[in-house]
């Protein structure tokens, strides 16, 4: 949560994204009251950045349908069969996805 709320009001993030700080504030206070999910044991796949690994178990753990990330080694696993659905994209391309027809 620290690093949620780290990022957040980073402020390249605030100016990029026009975050005010009541929204920052509610985001986390949000995501502290959100379903836990049990962290995937050992990873299927080697992951380049090590604080990334309890990411990548969280999406794999709660059976995640995406992993949506700005995060270069992560985004570098996407397509990688041994995360079985899990698809691990940019914003830009989830945003993409959601405009689409069902």
């Amino acid at each position: 949560m620290a690093e949620v709320q780290d990022v957040l009001t980073r402020p390249s993030i605030v100016r990029r994204y026009a975050l005010a700080r009541d929204e920052i504030v509610r985001l986390v206070a949000s995501l502290r009251t959100a379903e836990r999910v049990q962290l995937a044991g050992a990873l299927p796949v080697a992951v380049r950045d090590p604080d990334d690994e309890q990411i990548l178990a969280c999406a794999l753990g709660g059976q995640a349908d995406y992993l949506v990330t700005g995060d270069k080694d992560l985004l570098t696993l996407h397509g990688a069969p041994e995360l079985g659905p899990l698809r691990i994209v940019t914003p830009a391309q989830f945003l993409r996805l959601l405009d689409q027809p069902l």
